[in-house]
């Protein structure tokens, strides 16, 4: 019974080697194993790709800007008196010349008058000699007068013109004190708290002001620049890089991320750098018929830096970093094979990088399905747009 069952197991392995054989042969007599087989063809894995253009690319900056006023002016007298009135009230809009303060006019109401009392003397006097100077000079031929009176009558003619004149300037001068008992706003603009009332005693030009006026309308808003950066740039517009178009534009952003609704330009840069922040101060100016900017406010500013004709930009999704932090992306080349290609980026520009070196217009760059390929893969490429949004 053993020897029998050992026989039929015999009969068994062999059968299944038989046809194991039988299997794996390719009819030729020639026998290739299943993996062999495998090997022999290579799967393309698809993949989207962008081609890389030339483009125009208008270049911005975005930098922290404080808002200043556009000019700011302190109310002070420019005569002594006793304020009888406040004609304003505060944290008004006032207008150049606006009455603001009447000091009492009484005394200078007083100087005036006598002023022009000793205009009128000086006049009358001048008039009394000039009689005599025409009687002497028609007497002079006649020797009823000799050379020495008619020129002493000249002298004294000329003196009494020129004390006419010293009264007129007198006269000049209380009127323009008795104008300055009204005060009155020196710029155009929003005042604020006044700093003394009715029955206070001024002195001209004295140290403490009557109240501040600010011009908000339109209004400076103060940007900084690292120097660094804005040698850099210069470089590029010398090189010619870069078109700068004149005036340079401004867009104003919110800390809450909202827009300014008006943009502005840039009125100056400063020549001269900060020895403590290392940065150049920007100045724009910006329109603010709503008073939405108001001196101190922080936000950030747009900077229009200006235009580079030819830039190329590569779809940030489709850049990686290699351990040593460079940036890599995979090109498709004309044979659908892969390749790793370093970049030098420059900034950001929207959802791109600007390429600096590294690639090319027409190069065919993955932006999907990077992760189920490596260098020397074949893949099928298909064509999307920069955006990935849509395929052409």
């Amino acid at each position: 019974m053993v020897g029998q069952k050992g026989c039929r197991y015999g009969v068994v392995i062999a059968v299944a080697l038989l046809t194991l054989i039988t299997g794996c042969s390719d009819g030729t007599g020639n026998n290739t194993s299943a993996a062999d087989a495998a090997a022999g063809e290579e799967k393309a894995v698809p993949v989207d790709v962008v081609s890389l253009r030339s483009e125009q690319v208008t270049l911005t900056r975005e930098l922290p800007a404080r808002v200043m006023p556009f000019r700011i002016s302190q109310v002070r007298p420019q005569v002594d008196g006793l304020v009888v009135k406040r004609l304003l009230e505060e944290g008004l809009e006032v207008e150049e010349g606006q009455p603001l303060y009447q000091i009492d006019p009484l005394r200078y109401q007083a100087a005036v008058e006598n002023a022009r009392a000793e205009v009128a003397r000086a006049k009358a006097n001048l008039e009394a000699v000039k009689i005599t100077e025409k009687r002497y000079k028609g007497l002079l031929g006649t020797n009823a007068v000799s050379e020495q009176q008619y020129d002493d009558v000249q002298a004294l003619l000329k003196q009494r013109e020129a004390e006419l004149e010293v009264a007129k300037a007198a006269l000049q001068v209380a009127e323009v004190d008795l104008h300055y008992t009204t005060i009155r706003a020196p710029i155009s603009g929003r005042i604020e708290q006044f700093m003394v009332t009715e029955g206070a005693l001024l002195e001209a030009l004295q140290d403490q002001s009557l109240a501040t006026i600010r011009q908000l309308d339109p209004i400076y808003v103060d940007m900084y620049q690292p120097a660094a950066e804005l040698v850099k740039l210069k470089r590029r517009i010398i090189q010619g890089e870069i078109s700068v178009t004149t005036p340079q534009t401004i867009r104003l952003r919110f800390d809450d991320g909202s827009d300014y609704p008006h943009g502005g330009d840039v009125a100056y840069t400063e020549m001269n750098v900060s020895q403590s922040t290392g940065s150049v101060l920007i100045r724009a100016l910006v329109p603010n018929p709503e008073k939405l900017l108001m001196p101190g406010l922080s936000l950030t500013a747009v900077v229009e830096e200006g235009v580079m004709n030819n830039a190329v930009l590569v779809p940030q999704r489709a850049v990686n970093y290699n351990r040593s932090g460079e940036a890599e992306v995979m090109l498709v080349n004309t044979d659908n094979r892969v390749e790793a290609r370093k970049l030098e980026l420059g900034r950001a520009i929207g959802t791109d990088w600007l390429v600096v070196s590294g690639a090319e217009p027409g190069d065919r760059v993955v932006v999907a399905g990077l992760q189920k390929i490596k260098p020397g893969a074949l893949v099928e490429p298909t064509q999307v747009d920069q955006s990935g949004q849509g395929r052409r």
